[in-house]
């Protein structure tokens, strides 16, 4: 698939200031480059019905690749593997994801981003920014053979119950190796760009590989996950984890 058209990147205050589910105060948006471009992207796929998602299993691969040209200027690539095995009542599944950000002032809007809700759950939401970047993930997850039939209630059907077990493993890696990538990364702490007032950095190289893991009790096929996650490249503690999707 090829897609061309025209995009106009803007900066957006945060909205709202607390959560309707806590008393913790929305984090202030990130930085954003503002500009307008000519977006070209063009998107590869093998067997794209094979996911970590999906249940289908096998192999699938991915490559896209997208460019800006006008007041922001990038280039933006990523290739992505996937490996989906069923063996019983369990399932491996493997995926690895590498990516780059090139130009003479990439946006801070693209760059790459790890970490606790981008697939390296045992660190800090967001920690590591680059314009390159890779991910390595796997997992095993067990599904009991208990409560497997949808649940009904009336007219209404609601998914499975169907626990299951779930470990995982995540190994990221991030880097900017020019000093453009390195300012932009340094622009995402900027609250407002308008007014250019700065504050402490959001984000930062991993400074080498990053790994963590994940462990805990998969609900609704996958659709919750109850458990625990800490980093093992370092000593940790282990911290709960609860997440909504596929938790690796």
């Amino acid at each position: 698939r090829t897609e061309f058209g025209v995009a106009d990147d803007l900066y957006q205050l945060a909205v709202y200031a607390l959560s309707p589910f806590g008393v913790s105060a929305y984090r202030p948006n990130r930085g954003v480059d503002e500009g307008s471009y000519l977006r070209t992207a063009s998107l590869v796929e093998w067997h794209p019905d094979i996911s970590a998602e999906f249940a289908k299993p096998g192999l699938s691969a991915r490559f896209f690749y997208e460019r800006g040209d006008g007041t922001l200027d990038f280039q933006r690539m990523e290739a992505r593997l996937v490996g989906r095995l069923p063996m019983g009542p369990l399932v491996a599944i493997a995926r690895g994801d590498v990516g780059a950000v090139l130009g003479e002032r990439p946006p801070s809007q693209q760059l790459f981003e790890l970490g606790k809700q981008q697939n390296l759950p045992g660190y800090a939401d967001k920690e590591f920014a680059g314009t390159r970047a890779a991910i390595l993930r796997a997992t095993l997850q067990y599904t009991s053979p208990f409560l497997r039939r949808p649940i009904r209630w009336g007219q209404v059907f609601l998914p499975a119950v169907a626990p299951g077990l779930s470990v995982g493993v995540q190994s990221g890696w991030t880097d900017a190796p020019t000093a453009a990538g390195r300012a932009a990364i340094d622009r995402l702490a900027i609250t407002d760009p308008r007014s250019l007032i700065l504050v402490a950095p959001v984000s930062r190289p991993s400074d080498g590989i990053r790994a963590s893991v994940t462990a805990g009790l998969r609900l609704f096929s996958g659709g919750v996950f109850i458990g625990a996650t800490r980093p093992v490249d370092q000593a940790a503690k282990w911290r709960a984890l609860f997440t909504f999707g596929q938790q690796w």
